[in-house]
């Protein structure tokens, strides 16, 4: 049985959130291998006639969509499974229309709001005059780009000046840049992955990020290089955990929740992970709905799954059956 496999079509200046992807593709590759599939891999040519000479050639079972960039761009990751749409072939993961919603982070609000989900309050250069509120601060974040790019803590700061932030928001305008500031919260920080089955999607074993050895004055986010560069401070000391007190019960069944509502709103499916940050009150807020989370062997979606004590062959058959929904 065929599969094709697409995953990001690299270039010199990729990063290293980017060439993770060639790391998730072997993952992939591997373990459908073992389910008895031939896996024939290459990077997305966002080319249709490409496309359809693979589809000509291989006749795929379905397709593995690991496309999370085109030309280094984020703002394009649904055109690939859009692609795969016109094909009629089923795919992995979410769907075109999931991405794209859940990728353009205001939409992602807009949608979240909707649904009385609570978020941080974002503010962009149409908003900013009516929603800036003078007791909050805000970090500046990308509307497309995901892994943490932007967020790079050598420049990583707070912003509470509305001047500012609009004059960072309408520059970046200015040169086709599309970013908006976000509202802080200090707080804990959860991450907490989905999978769905034939009887609805089941929430993984939550992790929590613990900030060991910030200093007060060092911000507690998860940035570029506590994701991506392995001698850094923010690396080394940047720590999952899947341990909780007691007490923490009624938080994690809120979060719980709050996760199926996202799944729903969404109309998820495949694989998903809701990134949360829990206020000093306890009270919880979604920054962002992951439809494409990392599938390497040591990330965050992997490490929730081996918790939850899901092997490896029921992980890829569940993601497989979810294709064809």
């Amino acid at each position: 049985m065929n599969v094709l496999l697409y995953y990001s079509n690299l270039s010199t200046d990729s990063g290293l959130d980017e060439l993770d992807v060639l790391e998730e593709a072997a993952f992939f590759k591997t373990h459908l291998e073992e389910l008895d599939y031939k896996v024939h891999s290459y990077a997305f040519p966002n080319n249709f006639n490409e496309l359809e000479k693979h589809k000509l050639l291989f006749n795929p079972e379905f397709i593995v969509n690991l496309v999370e960039t085109i030309n280094n761009d984020g703002r394009l990751i649904h055109i690939a499974p859009s692609f795969f749409d016109y094909l009629k072939i089923p795919y992995t993961g979410c769907s075109s229309e999931s991405i794209y919603l859940s990728s353009n982070k205001l939409l992602t609000k807009i949608f979240l709001s909707a649904n009385n989900v609570n978020m941080p309050q974002y503010l962009d250069r149409k908003n900013i005059e009516k929603n800036f509120n003078a007791n909050y601060e805000y970090l500046i974040k990308s509307v497309w780009e995901h892994a943490s790019v932007g967020l790079d803590e050598s420049t990583l700061r707070l912003y509470s000046d509305k001047k500012d932030i609009f004059e960072i928001l309408n520059n970046a305008h200015k040169i086709g840049k599309e970013v908006f500031a976000e509202q802080y919260i200090d707080g804990r920080e959860f991450n907490i992955a989905m999978l769905g089955s034939d009887n609805g999607p089941q929430v993984l074993s939550p992790a929590e990020i613990i900030f060991q050895n910030y200093p007060d004055e060092k911000l507690k986010v998860v940035g570029y290089r506590a994701k991506w560069i392995k001698d850094t401070f923010e690396y080394k000391n940047t720590i999952r955990t899947f341990d909780f007190k007691t007490e923490d019960s009624g938080l994690l069944n809120e979060l719980k929740k709050i996760c199926l509502k996202c799944w729903d709103i969404f109309n998820l499916k495949g694989y998903a992970r809701v990134d949360f940050r829990i206020a000093q009150n306890g009270y919880p807020y979604v920054l962002e709905v992951n439809t494409n989370p990392c599938f390497s062997s040591d990330g965050g979606f992997i490490a929730a799954v081996k918790k939850t004590n899901i092997s490896y062959k029921e992980l890829f058959q569940r993601i497989i059956n979810e294709a064809y929904k």
